[in-house]
């Protein structure tokens, strides 16, 4: 329409981002249903001219997504993990999830707000916030990773290395044994950085898919009692 505003895709990406949080949010949030199904997706690409193929090829390489098109530091940081299963958890058994959840590290126990079960969790050297949420006939599952400790234990040995090498300078030293410990100290840093994160990224994605499966398998058990537990089974 002429005259119309004008968003960049970026621009959309974000609006419709920020959107969903305002829903979640606000006093909808009973009516949001979580997730999009791949019918609902090609209708909305439909609907703003993408072609069949082009959408099946970006849910190909979101599925199977190609590390090397992303910069080292980025396809390396441990971003939000996000899963929707289809079938919505009851509140009153997300005991089943509790049970699993790693927070007797964080000595904080988790939390239960009405359709919502949120905790902070640390598995191996991952801290994490946890957050589940049932709601209109679907469960999702978020874990926020708080990658501290990689970003500490690497940061210290820095720290330590450049030290020594300071006071191996300052006592007039050799410099290239000042240099050494440099060196050693700042790759024993960054090793520790890339070798964290890389750990906290896999702890997130496993304990999001460990979720996800309970979520799945209690369902599955529900649904096939259900028939027995009916008044149409019993009769």
């Amino acid at each position: 329409m002429p005259g119309e505003q004008l968003f960049s895709e970026a621009e959309v990406t974000e609006i419709v981002k920020r959107a969903v949080e305002l829903q979640e949010s606000g006093r909808q949030a009973q009516e949001y249903v979580p997730g999009v199904t791949r019918s609902e997706l090609a209708r909305i690409a439909g609907e703003i001219g993408i072609e069949v193929a082009f959408l099946e090829q970006a849910i190909r390489e979101r599925l199977e997504p190609r590390q090397e098109r992303k910069g080292f530091w980025q396809s390396l940081w441990p971003g939000p993990v996000e899963r929707v299963v289809d079938g919505e958890l009851d509140p009153e058994d997300y005991d089943i999830l509790t049970e699993h959840l790693p927070t007797r590290a964080t000595n904080a126990p988790p939390s239960q707000v009405g359709r919502t079960l949120t905790a902070k969790v640390m598995t191996g050297l991952t801290m994490a916030d946890v957050a589940v949420t049932a709601r209109n006939g679907r469960t999702r599952i978020k874990v926020s990773p708080l990658p501290i400790l990689p970003l500490l234990f690497g940061g210290q040995a820095i720290l330590v290395s450049a030290g020594i090498a300071g006071g191996i300078l300052g006592d007039k030293g050799p410099f290239m044994a000042a240099l050494a410990v440099g060196i050693g100290g700042l790759a024993t840093g960054l090793g520790l950085v890339i070798g964290g994160l890389k750990h906290t990224k896999k702890a997130s994605n496993e304990l999001a898919a460990k979720l996800e499966r309970q979520i799945i398998d209690e369902r599955r058990a529900k649904d096939a009692a259900q028939p027995a537990d009916s008044p149409q089974g019993n009769s």
